[in-house]
């Protein structure tokens, strides 16, 4: 059974009339299956025991008498809900959440005059606010909970406005009143069918409830039209996603998984429909913003976002805010753009059998081509230019690409990043980094010394005598061995001095003790980019941040091979549907 399903939806009324519960959606019993079983006729004079005394064991209590039987909640009667879900006016408007053993009622209560005027119609209603509640189990994590609740707010904000425009809710109200108030006065033997079965055949909301429910069990989709009228199209993310999942894969998504892909959403990153591009158009509503049809006609994944944002003419804040519109309802994923340094393997899922649904697929879109054969390739991680063929035909090259994307759209590779680490092995002892007397001076101790020395009283003269007679030329020092410093030099030590503050003493002198650390441009792009070398930033984010080419970092990273520990694994942002 999937947990993330709610065991209910109910709607809750409070008025002048008190509280009521109007609809409830499965329709539960009203005590425990343990008392029915005990209780099998209906005895006015019977006692229920509600509690177990006896029976110390609280574990075994919760057995024996839990809400929950068959997916459906038991041992809550209609007035004790109703008491229980309905809320006073100074709590309308926020999200509501209430956690009774195992049963988690979460919903979003709407006060409905507000600071509108009232009309005489709505003045004679009885009716001043309610509440959609939605029933979860009590292990339902943050991120589905707010999912519950922002679906709630959706469905009450659209019948507020139905109640405010032509008294929707009222009329639907008085229908369940009605029904509600026959039943009760039939004899005990003569209620065949519960009301709110009853309800599903005689009011609107009560069917449009229902497929609420059932649409967000089965689908996690949620599009309808309240009273004809309001538009309401919202969605789980992670059932989405699971939907889309082959049924023996033998993994679900976790309802965080797709919110913190959004979080960590860069402009370096690019978009990959899941779906095709004029499917998507035609599926967009009436109303839909035109910028996002703007981007589907121009998207691709060989452009990162930022990218889009100026070929689209779009800000970037507008592209990010329809990637994570695409991305929400599982029409498009998050990946680095294509290129040919991209490193990619399958994925540990990855169905490797000849024979598979994958295969049928991937022959009809790319006729004489095997998926096994192609999947053959990437069972070692390798970058794309390797599997380029230099001598083919535009076409031919055009078509490996294809089936890259193809193969990415069904989740069977994984790309996999370079991050660094800054791992000095030893310390160095202070004998090595400090200058040997009566020999020459090289340009890493001249660059040390210059660290390490402090500001004197002829430093500041020189300072105050350079402003007052500014030298045309910059200051050139030359030192014994011929080597000129000049004052960009000097300046390029101090922006090393503050890149480096952040590290250890000991950190700093490993770093000034490799080789390539007496080259000052060398030592100031390391210092630059060494607080990316923590295991959390790839080279690809790295270039992007620091407009840094591939090449000038790889050059540098070997360059300080000695105190750095280079390893390759998948980006969490972009491979969340394979975690």
């Amino acid at each position: 059974m999937d947990t993330s399903n709610p065991i209910g939806i109910f709607l809750v009324s409070s008025g002048s009339n008190g509280e009521r519960l109007l609809f409830r959606y499965p329709d539960g019993i009203g005590e425990s299956p343990e008392e029915t079983s005990k209780n099998p006729k209906n005895n006015p004079y019977s006692v229920k025991i509600t509690e177990n005394f006896c029976c110390d064991d609280s574990h075994s209590a919760k057995s024996i008498f839990s809400n929950i039987d068959k997916g459906m909640l038991t041992g809550y009667a209609d007035k004790d809900l109703a008491n229980l879900l309905a809320v006073k006016a100074p709590l309308c408007g926020k999200k509501f959440e209430v956690k009774i053993n195992e049963v988690l009622f979460v919903g979003f209560p709407l006060h409905i005059f507000g600071s509108n005027d009232a009309t005489s119609r709505r003045q004679m209603s009885t009716l001043s606010s309610f509440n959609l509640v939605f029933a979860l189990h009590g292990s339902s994590d943050e991120s589905l909970i707010a999912s519950y609740q922002d679906i709630a707010k959706h469905l009450v904000v659209g019948l507020r406005h139905e109640e405010e425009r032509c008294g929707y809710l009222t009329q639907q109200k008085n229908i369940m009143w009605t029904i509600q108030d026959d039943v009760a006065m039939l004899p005990e033997d003569q209620r065949c069918e519960s009301p709110f079965k009853i309800m599903l055949k005689k009011s609107q909301l009560a069917k449009q409830l229902k497929k609420v429910h059932d649409d967000v069990c089965k689908t996690g989709v949620v599009q309808l039209y309240i009273n004809n009228w309001v538009h309401i199209s919202v969605c789980l993310p992670h059932k989405v996603y699971n939907m889309s999942l082959p049924s023996d894969c033998g993994r679900l998504f976790k309802p965080e998984a797709v919110k913190k892909c959004l979080a960590s959403l860069r402009p370096y990153h690019a978009l990959l429909l899941m779906v095709d591009e004029n499917s998507l158009s035609n599926s967009l509503p009436l109303d839909s913003s035109p910028s996002i049809t703007r981007l589907l006609r121009i998207v691709s994944p060989l452009k990162n976002l930022q990218t889009l944002a100026a070929d689209a003419d779009l800000s970037l804040g507008q592209v990010f805010q329809i990637a994570s519109h695409l991305v929400l309802w599982g029409k498009a994923t998050i990946i680095y753009p294509l290129c040919e340094s991209n490193v990619y393997v399958l994925g540990p899922r990855t169905n490797t059998l000849v024979n598979s649904a994958l295969g049928e697929k991937f022959v009809e879109q790319f006729p004489g081509m095997s998926l096994s054969a192609i999947m053959a390739e990437f069972s070692l991680p390798s970058p794309l230019g390797e599997h380029r063929d230099v001598l083919g035909l535009p076409q031919q090259q055009a078509q490996e690409v294809k089936m890259v994307v193809w193969m990415l759209r069904q989740q069977l590779l994984l790309q996999l990043h370079t991050y660094v680490y800054l791992m000095p092995c030893g310390v160095p002892s202070q004998s090595q980094l400090t200058p040997q007397s009566g020999g020459n001076n090289s340009d890493l101790e001249i660059f040390l010394s210059g660290m390490k020395r402090a500001s004197s009283a002829s430093d500041v003269a020189s300072v105050n005598s350079d402003e007052l007679y500014p030298p045309k030329s910059p200051s050139i020092e030359i030192t014994n061995e011929g080597n000129v410093i000049t004052s960009e030099t000097r300046l390029q030590w101090r922006l090393v001095d503050q890149h480096l503050s952040a590290l250890t003493p000991e950190q700093r002198r490993e770093i000034l003790a490799v080789p390539a650390a007496s080259n000052p441009e060398d030592l100031h792009l390391f210092a630059k980019l060494c607080l990316y070398f923590d295991g959390h930033h790839h080279l690809e984010e790295i270039m992007y941040y620091e407009n840094v080419r591939r090449s000038q970092l790889l050059t540098l990273l070997d360059k300080f091979r000695s105190i750095l520990i280079t390893c390759i694994h998948e980006d969490k942002v972009t491979s969340f549907w394979n975690s």
